[in-house]
């Protein structure tokens, strides 16, 4: 990773999870430099528009040098495209040679007595969906792996790890996993430097099904979900209490219980409260939008009218 004052760096979170029903990949959205950071989507879904006789479909995020990253992102999706026929094998032998091709393009242009620290780099976590299959792919400098499981990269990358470990299991779907990815990405913003913003989250499906979580559901899960954390911790402490009799925690569980419909509750009360909202302010938007348009119809048709006489 070049680390040059003028550069900014995806110091980022960023994972990858392989459900029973296909993958979900996630980030946040802070890109840090020297002296500012500033907020930057970090999950690229390709290709933009869907259609049917796609050969593949991918998910990729990364960490690095912004520049490269993006560059890379790009270099990659024009290799899967050379793929002659929609078969795993074929789209990631062409994604793993345009890797290495353009390490070795921009590498070259650097002097060789270059300290390679220096050298431009990322790490990349890829879904690769065809009509023989589909795998989630870690890239790190210019190796590809196949991901069993989970992986994270990027300055949070082993936080993201110790919370997943206890949580994951590959038998769960995609829906689930969302959840888990939400939380993770909550824990590590909040705790290590560098990490911050939006928490993005798509999912690609074993059908090849592309779809994406809005930010402000994944914002709605996390304070949801902080909420049921808080009030699981009191639970946690008071089962190994042995100050605590049989009669005292029974009353203590019976107290987490009914907390914990009531968040259940309110979350769905707040959920259904919001996006009725979300709708209403669409609705409005879409009105003053409609009245712009014709007021400057009117406005033209009058200076038409004016021109002519």
């Amino acid at each position: 990773m070049i680390r040059s004052p003028r550069r900014s760096k995806y110091v980022t979170i960023a994972a990858g999870f392989k459900c029973s029903d296909g993958f979900v990949l996630c980030a946040d959205t802070q890109e840090s430099g020297t002296a500012f950071k500033r907020r930057v989507p970090k999950l690229e879904v390709r290709p933009k528009i869907i259609a049917p006789d796609d050969k593949c479909r991918v998910i990729i995020t990364g960490s690095g040098s912004s520049s490269f990253v993006d560059s890379l992102i790009e270099e990659l999706w024009k290799g899967a495209q050379r793929a002659s026929e929609s078969r795993l094998d074929e789209v990631t032998g062409r994604i793993n040679s345009a890797l290495i091709e353009h390490y070795r393009k921009i590498w070259s242009i650097y002097p060789k007595q270059v300290n390679p620290q220096y050298l431009p780099s990322a790490d990349l976590m890829l879904a690769v969906w065809t009509r023989s299959g589909s795998e989630l792919y870690l890239v790190r400098g210019h190796d590809m792996t196949q991901v069993q499981g989970y992986g994270a990269l990027g300055c949070g990358d082993e936080l993201a790890q110790f919370i997943c470990e206890p949580l994951f299991n590959p038998e769960m779907i995609a829906r689930q996993v969302v959840f888990l990815a939400v939380y993770m990405l909550e824990q590590v913003k909040q705790n290590v430097l560098n990490c911050g913003g939006e928490s993005h989250i798509a999912i690609l499906q074993n059908d090849g099904t592309l779809s994406t979580i809005p930010p402000i559901a994944a914002f709605l899960l996390t304070n949801h979900l902080a909420s049921f954390d808080k009030a699981l911790g009191s639970l946690l402490l008071a089962s190994v209490d042995e100050a605590i009799d049989d009669k005292t925690f029974r009353r203590v569980f019976t107290v987490f219980r009914d907390e914990m419909t009531r968040l259940r509750g309110q979350y769905r009360m707040n959920r259904v409260e919001f996006w009725k909202d979300i709708a209403q302010a669409q609705v409005e938007l879409q009105r003053i939008a409609k009245k712009l348009l014709l007021s400057k119809a009117k406005q033209s048709t009058s200076r038409k009218s004016k021109r002519a006489r």
